[in-house]
């Protein structure tokens, strides 16, 4: 509900299952899964694009990385 409450000024997004059908089609489940599943495939982005930049800082550094 932060997210909601950060970037909504009025209550509209309050949904009611007895009356509201978009409630019922798409529960809280989804979402927690749809955001969850998007940090997961960033924080991995990030990991994978880091240890690339190191690597190839390492291996084209000409100063810094001597063996």
């Amino acid at each position: 509900t932060w997210f909601h409450t950060i970037f909504f000024s009025n209550q509209l997004w309050l949904l009611d299952p007895n009356t509201d059908f978009m409630i019922c089609m798409l529960p809280e489940t989804i979402f927690y899964k749809l955001v969850l599943a998007c940090v997961v495939k960033v924080i991995c982005f990030m990991a994978l694009a880091s240890v690339l930049a190191i690597y190839y800082m390492v291996k084209k550094a000409p100063i810094g990385f001597e063996r």
